[in-house]
């Protein structure tokens, strides 16, 4: 079991000794806020605080709503799983389907798809199925308004502690205990990824620091933010699940 200060108590830790600027968390059950945190800073020099106004990069998160797209469109009877697989196999692959897990174009095709049905760019269409029903106005992958201004300084931490802006390479980085399928991954052991998590949760991280996860069996969601290279996902995502399910 866990408390809101257990958890302020953490986060402040990936601050003060893992290095991270600036981090928020949010853990919703069943509608029910059980978390809400803001900590540290969204730049190094201005020293402005983060806070609910603040905004992070998803990086690889987007996928999230984009694969969320997908499936209401097929529940919709937009296309058929069949229809897309056929038309892919008459594309030169790496591999057989099934055979091989390889972080290619998959997310660029599935954009496209979304386009094609709903004959409008992919950004719009995020907006209206997805964004706008739901009232996530802070949410898009180019700017408006003045969400630039709002959005954290991207730094990269190099070997001396120092922070210079923009990433420093990226790496793929995967614990076990994941399945992965319809554009997420998918806890399917505890056991092989050392997790309290509910198998069948599913979500995804990105490569700066970002990581959510939705738990369909106890009604839990968990986004978690900050921006930073390298990440130290290994390290943090599986402590802020650990955290999160304490609240239950």
């Amino acid at each position: 079991m866990s408390t809101k200060k257990d958890i302020d108590r953490l986060l402040e830790s990936f601050i003060n000794e893992r290095g991270i600027p600036g981090c928020s968390l949010h853990v919703i059950q069943n509608g029910k806020v059980l978390y809400e945190g803001y900590h540290g800073i969204t730049d190094i020099h201005t020293k402005k605080p983060v806070d609910k106004n603040t905004l992070f990069r998803q990086a690889s998160m987007s996928k999230l709503p984009l694969y969320t797209a997908m499936m209401m469109l097929y529940e919709r009877g937009y296309y058929t799983l069949r229809e897309q697989l056929d038309a892919v196999s008459k594309a030169p692959l790496k591999c057989n389907p099934g055979e091989e897990w390889i972080y290619g174009f998959s997310s660029e095709i599935a954009a496209g798809l979304v386009e094609v049905l709903c004959d409008k760019p992919i950004n719009e269409a995020l907006k209206e199925l997805i964004y706008d029903p739901l009232g996530m106005d802070n949410t898009g992958a180019v700017f408006f308004s003045d969400t630039k201004d709002r959005l954290v300084t991207l730094y990269s931490k190099k070997e001396n502690g120092e922070y210079a802006p923009g990433p420093d390479g990226f790496r793929d980085v995967y614990n076990g205990g994941y399945g992965y399928g319809y554009g997420v991954r998918t806890i399917i052991s505890n056991e092989k990824g050392s997790n309290n998590g509910s198998v069948g949760a599913f979500g995804w991280t990105g490569a700066f620091g970002s990581w959510c996860e939705a738990d369909p069996s106890e009604g839990i969601s968990i986004v978690y933010m900050h921006n930073l290279m390298p990440d130290d996902e290994e390290f943090i995502h599986p402590r802020v699940r650990q955290v999160s399910y304490g609240l239950v």
